[in-house]
């Protein structure tokens, strides 16, 4: 007979044979056996939060599709505004992902709270459609702890390398985005439609109409890769941008990690990129 401390779950108290029959959802070693002991286990919490988001909910004809769409939380996880963490004298922690949204001319934050597990949203408490105001109260009460922020923790000690490189392509990121902001039209593709995009992102890598290698405002090769769609969200015509950077030997096939990519009808967009770039592979249609 060999005597161990059991695996447990904190919440029904049944005992697992191994760590792989258990999730985590939080950093403090506290665990379950399934999701139906999360929920039950985290019920006061989501109670407690529902009747504090309550007066602030947006009681708009798109919330709900807002909320049950798939692509809004994927964006909104992936790419967030902020992430506002909120703790405890226990030092427990909930975090809270925030996105501005625009649909004509209204305005929402579209929120997910949640608990992260080695730096990533690992089980959802909440998401809610709230008006904007909110998100200056969240702000004020929480610790903002940015996207290049979590990702730089995320690397090991000594990869000064990693986070250089990490923080180089957030600042492209801006410079670009930037850029587009600038030339784009009003009549050019809502950004809040870009994440219905995003299934073009791996045609334009691999199958581009063109391509062309670009010199940024730090001196640095990009490659951009352009293809003409015909099938938009809310334009029948339109190209799709990906930005990347390159490795030293210049390929047509991305080895890169991706700065940004977008949609646009905007003929002032591609003529920037064309005549500030040298083309590497056109064969674009009309």
């Amino acid at each position: 007979m060999s005597l161990k401390y059991p695996l447990l779950c904190i919440e029904c108290k049944s005992s697992r044979e191994s760590l792989e029959d258990l999730i985590f959802v939080t950093d403090d070693n506290v665990a379950f056996c399934s999701e139906v002991c999360i929920q039950k286990h985290f019920k006061p919490l989501t109670t407690y939060l529902d009747k504090n988001l309550e007066p602030f909910i947006l009681e708009h004809k798109e919330r709900e599709e807002i909320k049950s769409s798939p692509s809004y939380l994927t964006h909104l996880l992936q790419a967030p505004d902020h992430i506002i963490r909120f703790s405890n004298e226990l030092t427990q922690y909930f975090y809270v992902y925030t996105k501005n949204i625009q649909l004509q001319n209204d305005f929402f934050t579209f929120l997910a709270i949640c608990f992260c597990f080695s730096k990533e949203p690992s089980y959802l408490l909440k998401t809610e459609v709230v008006d904007p105001d909110f998100l200056n109260i969240l702000l004020e009460e929480g610790e903002v702890v940015d996207n290049k922020q979590m990702s730089l923790e995320m690397l090991k000690e000594g990869d000064d390398f990693e986070a250089q490189e990490l923080s180089d392509i957030e600042q492209k990121k801006s410079h670009f985005l930037s850029i587009l902001l600038t030339l784009r039209a009003r009549e050019d593709i809502a950004l809040e439609h870009f994440i219905h995009y995003e299934k073009f992102l791996d045609k334009t890598i691999y199958h581009p109409e063109q391509v062309i290698e670009w010199e940024d405002e730090s001196g640095d090769d990009v490659i951009i890769y352009i293809k003409t769609f015909e099938d938009g969200y809310e334009s029948s015509s339109f190209l799709y941008y990906v930005i990347s950077t390159i490795e030293s030997d210049v390929s047509l096939k991305p080895k890169s990690n991706i700065i940004l990519s977008f949609p646009s009808n905007s003929s002032e967009i591609y003529k920037y990129f064309v005549e500030g770039g040298k083309v590497l592979l056109k064969n674009l249609k009309n």
